[in-house]
């Protein structure tokens, strides 16, 4: 994801982006229902351009790594269709204060091994590091839409 702001006239102009993994072990306890377990890698990144040069060239970032436990619930649709809902909490205060994650997902299954996954995130994370001029603060609402292709084997 980046984030850069750039207004018409700018004085100073903000880049931001944010990476993050997520492997994941799913354990399937019935036909519908799965649990999960795994790590979340996230990366965060500021930097300035500004014609003002106490702000020029100002960097800032973090990364850091949370462990998250959930669930998956599956709805066969038919056809190689199915629905789901992955929900994740991570965080714990290891590293974010919380990271909650739901997924809402069709798959449209293309071939035996293979689907087009289609949905929409909602993700929160609150995570602090740091005091004073170290401080770094991250507590973000992210949404929006998903799409992937899937391959088992």
């Amino acid at each position: 994801m980046n984030l850069d702001a750039a207004p018409d006239r700018p004085r100073i102009l903000a880049d931001v982006s944010q990476k993050a993994v997520q492997p994941m072990v799913f354990y399937q306890l019935n036909d519908s229902l799965e649990v999960l377990g795994g790590v979340r890698y996230n990366r965060i990144r500021l930097g300035l351009r500004s014609t003002l040069q106490i702000a020029d060239g100002l960097q800032r970032g973090e990364d850091w790594i949370d462990p998250i436990v959930g669930l998956r619930y599956t709805l066969p649709l038919g056809g190689g269709n199915s629905f789901d809902v992955l929900a994740n909490a991570g965080g714990f205060g290891i590293a974010s204060d919380l990271a909650v994650q739901v997924r809402p997902m069709f798959h449209f299954g293309i071939g035996r091994s293979a689907t087009l996954d289609a949905g929409y995130q909602f993700f929160y994370m609150a995570y602090e590091q740091g005091s004073g001029t170290d401080r770094f603060a991250y507590d973000v609402w992210t949404t929006g839409p998903v799409i992937g292709l899937t391959f088992r084997f």
